[in-house]
Formats: C-alpha cells, structure tokens, sequence
C-alpha cells in the first residue's frame, strides 16, 4: 500500500495534451510538488513537467493497458482523465483503487451511474463532465484564435439539454 504522501498526488492522464496540459498547469499552480502528468511518452511527459514547473513530474503512462492503469492509480489520491476514448477504463480502475476520479471528457453518464455503489464501497468520489462546457470550448476557441492571428471578441454559444443528466 502506498504512503501517505504518495497517495497525495494527483495524476493527470493526457496530462502534456492540450487541454490535459492547461489542466496540470492550473493544478499545479494550487498543489504544488504533488502534479503527475501521464502519456504514453515519458520523455514528452518529463519535459512538459519540467518545463511547467512547479515540481511537476512526468511519467510513462500506457493507459489501454489495465496493470499499468492500476498500479499508477494505486499511487494517487485523484486521477484527472483528459483523454475521451479512456474515460470507461479509468473509472473503473480509479473505482478498484479507490482513487478519485474527475472527468474533463464528454460522459455517458448512465453507463457511469451504474457504478455507484461500486465507487461508493471503494471510498472513490467520481466527478463527471467538469471540462467540456466551458472548459474545453474555451480552450479551443482561444487555440483556433491564436492559430488564425487573434480575434477582438469570441463569442460561445451551448445548444442543447441537460435534462437527461439529472437524477432519474
């Protein structure tokens, strides 16, 4: 079982992406020394810490493959999920850990819902959806801006209801 200490810190997944990179560096900003940004290339995680600062660490995170999913979420308290096509995956490991989980990628809330008591046995806190309005679209729409030479004012529109994701 890990240390206390250990079990401090908080793993991004996708953590030198785009929008998982904002995340660490924000985070970090809040809980210095205790950001862990995992990818599938540790020497792109590394230097993406190093150059973030804050004692940010990098590591070489294969997240499709369940042992090494497990084992790095047994050494956090919260893991940060940036990556969509993971997010089922890393539920379920963060459940059997008892990690938390937060969630910066759409959600299929019902297939999520149905471990509730899961996560509850475990002590695991699961946070859906945190990123994707705002979150996402502002990042984005900030890298389209300063892709096409700036922008006076962006402007962000969300069409759509969220009805289906209340209690049912």
């Amino acid at each position: 079982m890990p240390q206390a200490c250990e079990r401090e810190k908080l793993l991004v997944i996708g953590g030198y992406g785009t929008i998982g990179g904002r995340a660490a560096q924000l985070l970090a900003e809040f809980f210095e020394g205790r950001i862990v940004v995992g990818g599938p290339n540790e020497a792109k995680a590394q230097q993406f810490a190093d150059a973030s600062g804050h004692g940010m660490q990098g590591i070489a995170l294969d997240a499709t493959d369940p042992a090494q999913l497990a084992t790095a979420l047994g050494d956090h308290r919260t893991v940060v999920n940036t990556v969509d096509s993971l997010e089922e995956a890393v539920v379920d490991a963060a459940i059997a850990a008892g990690t938390n989980y937060v969630g910066v990628v759409g959600t299929d809330v019902q297939a999520i819902r149905a471990r509730h008591n899961d996560a509850r046995t475990t002590g695991s806190r699961i946070l859906l959806g945190t990123g994707v309005m705002p979150g996402i679209s502002n990042v984005i729409a900030r890298k389209l801006s300063a892709d096409l030479g700036g922008a006076d004012r962006i402007v962000s529109i969300a069409v759509g209801d969220a009805g289906s994701l209340g209690p049912q």
